[in-house]
């Protein structure tokens, strides 16, 4: 039986320092990992607020004062698990974005973003 990882994803996934956050009018989120053509991130949410599409982001790095804006993007997985204790309304959800309709100059932003802010070991490399 082959239990070796088989790597789905078109590049490889990089995990990020501290202090990156996507953002748009409704969430700011910790980016977990990025590559060319998406990335994981996980935010606190109400269990109250319904779930809203995310169509456009901005990258910041607020440490380096450096960000990637108008990123088109749409959420291809989510989960959320709600925090025990004393804030029951709270909860941690975590998503994936699929980066979409990218432009060369965004790709190229991508790319030094990815440079910039990534432990440089891809998320393949680590199985």
């Amino acid at each position: 039986m082959n239990t070796a990882h088989h790597e789905r994803r078109r590049n490889p996934r990089y995990r990020v320092n501290k202090d990156v956050l996507s953002v748009n009018q409704d969430i700011l989120a910790e980016v977990i990992d990025i590559s060319k053509s998406g990335m994981a991130c996980k935010c606190l949410t109400s269990t109250d607020k319904p779930l809203i599409a995310i169509t456009e982001i901005e990258l910041l790095n607020c440490e380096l004062g450096t960000s990637i804006e108008s990123l088109h993007c749409r959420m291809v997985r989510s989960s959320k698990k709600t925090i025990s204790g004393a804030f029951t309304s709270t909860m941690i959800m975590h998503f994936s974005l699929e980066f979409q309709n990218i432009t060369s100059r965004q790709h190229q932003q991508l790319d030094q973003f990815i440079k910039d802010n990534s432990l440089f070991k891809s998320e393949e490399s680590l199985h």
